[in-house]
């Protein structure tokens, strides 16, 4: 760490009250008449050093602190769990809908298009930011279930909660993107192909929903339900991230989370959250003192609304 630089970034952006040595750092009491923004300039300036930055509330000041920041190593658990998870998507889609490429593909894609979008919607919030994180894909287990979902990694520290918010909200928004349009096209080629004389259409969409028998529409539902247990308010799941953001997450909330995954027949991905939790904890934005902006909470109260109309959605279904 270069003291003499990271004193300098500090200084330019704060008014420095005092100043403290740390075994792996500085801690700088410092105000600012928009601490919000000098924390986000900062963070800026300091990307490419290997300095941490973390402020929190101390009196009627702010206690800055500098700390050597952790090595990051390139990690192989990630690219494993992406095979381990496509495999176990493949092999579960084969005994749902069998050997035929094209029935195993229609039910295939909209759980890898939720892949593929939900890791690109961490990037679209990460851009402001100049920092993504990352998630981790946890793959299911073949014959059971295909996907369990993702998990974002405990030491991707989210630089305030506006941006802990977005990583939550802009992963959710582009699963649900990746979902609609195939239930819509699996719903134009079950009304396209009603050919028996007596059949209504609605007797015929209901009959795929129960019965599955449209493999766009079962590979949907499913890619919504991996959706909706991800923005289930708890641990690093996206939906504990944005509940994070908004109020600190309760006992209650984690406890109805998991009930509510082992009820959909994620009862092993649930027990992961129960041992993760706790034994690695949860992280913590790097500026805990500014709070949520207000129109991101109007996002989040927006999103809860669509999520129990689809949730209802499904147990109908």
């Amino acid at each position: 760490m270069d003291e003499i630089k990271v004193d300098e970034i500090v200084r330019r952006h704060f008014k420095v009250i005092d100043l403290f040595r740390l075994e792996d750092g500085f801690e700088y009491v410092v105000n600012s008449d928009n601490v919000g923004q000098a924390f986000v300039s900062l963070y800026r300036d300091m990307q490419g050093m290997d300095a941490l930055p973390r402020l929190k509330q101390s009196g009627n000041n702010y206690s800055l602190m500098i700390l050597q920041a952790p090595l990051r190593q390139a990690s192989k658990l990630k690219p494993a769990l992406i095979v381990v998870s496509l495999l176990a998507l493949i092999v579960y889609g084969y005994f749902q809908v069998g050997s035929s490429f094209i029935m195993l593909m229609l039910f295939s894609l909209p759980l890898l298009s939720l892949i593929v979008l939900h890791e690109i919607g961490r990037i679209v919030a990460g851009r402001k930011w100049g920092h993504t994180g990352f998630s981790y894909m946890i793959p299911g287990i073949p014959a059971i279930i295909p996907f369990m979902g993702f998990v974002n990694s405990p030491y991707s520290f989210p630089v305030n909660r506006d941006q802990q918010f977005d990583l939550g909200f802009f992963s959710i928004i582009m699963a649900l993107i990746s979902v609609v349009p195939y239930l819509l096209l699996g719903n134009f080629l079950a009304l396209t192909s009603i050919s028996k004389p007596g059949i209504t259409i609605m007797s015929y969409l209901i009959g795929q929903y129960i019965n599955f028998g449209n493999p766009l529409i079962s590979g949907s539902l499913f890619a919504f339900t991996v959706t909706f247990v991800n923005f289930l308010p708890t641990w690093q799941l996206d939906g504990g991230m944005m509940v994070d953001s908004v109020k600190s997450r309760s006992l209650g909330m984690d406890l109805l989370s998991v009930m509510l995954m082992s009820l959909m027949g994620f009862f092993i991905f649930a027990l992961i959250i129960i041992f993760a939790q706790g034994s690695i904890g949860f992280t913590n934005p790097l500026d805990t003192v500014t709070p949520l902006s207000k129109n991101r909470k109007y996002m989040y109260y927006a999103l809860i609304i669509v999520m129990v109309i689809g949730f209802l959605f499904l147990a109908l279904f």
